[in-house]
C-alpha cells in the first residue's frame, strides 16, 4: 500500500468512530511492515532428511529375516514342552476351580444353619471387599521335569 492511502476496512472504521468518539482518539497505528514469505525449497526439504527418510523407507521395505527350522530333537523338545505346559495348566485350573466349589458349598451350608434373623447371618451375607488372590503362587507347568533333568 501505498503511505498515504488508508485501507478500505480502516476507512470505514475511522469513519464509524468519528461519530461515537472525539476526533483525537480516531489514529491508526501500524505496527512494523508487512512480513516477507520465506520460499519453499525444491525437493521438499533439506538433504539430510531425505538421506534419513531414505533409510527409514529402505528399513521397512527390507525382507524379514525368519527364525531357521529347528531340528528334529530341538522340535520334539518343544513339543514336549509345550505339552507339558498345557498338562500342568489344566491341572491348575481344575485344581483351582475345585477349590473354589467347595469353599462355596461351604459357605452356602454355613450360611443356611445360621438362626433367621439375626445379625450373625446379616454380617456373612454382606459383601466384603477382600478377594482372594488364586494367582499368588503362580509357576510354569511342567518346569520341574527340565530342572530335574538338568540338576541330574
Amino acid at each position: 500500500m501505498m503511505a498515504g492511502r488508508m485501507h478500505p476496512l480502516a476507512a470505514n472504521l475511522t469513519r464509524m468512530s468519528s461519530a461515537i468518539l472525539p476526533a483525537s482518539s480516531t489514529t491508526i497505528r501500524h505496527f512494523g511492515k508487512a512480513a516477507k514469505k520465506k520460499r519453499k525449497q525444491k525437493g521438499g526439504g533439506t538433504e539430510g532428511n531425505d538421506r534419513v527418510m531414505n533409510l527409514v523407507l529402505k528399513s521397512l521395505n527390507a525382507p524379514r529375516k525368519k527364525a531357521p527350522e529347528p531340528d528334529e530333537k530341538e522340535a520334539a523338545r518343544r513339543s514336549e514342552i509345550v505339552r507339558n505346559y498345557n498338562i500342568g495348566m489344566f491341572n491348575e485350573h481344575n485344581e483351582r476351580e475345585h477349590d473354589l466349589a467347595c469353599k462355596i458349598a461351604l459357605k452356602q451350608h454355613a450360611i443356611k444353619i445360621l438362626p433367621r434373623d439375626s445379625y450373625l447371618k446379616e454380617d456373612a451375607l454382606k459383601v466384603g471387599d477382600l478377594i482372594p488372590n488364586v494367582f499368588s503362587k503362580r509357576h510354569i507347568p511342567g518346569s520341574e521335569i527340565f530342572l530335574k533333568r538338568k540338576l541330574k
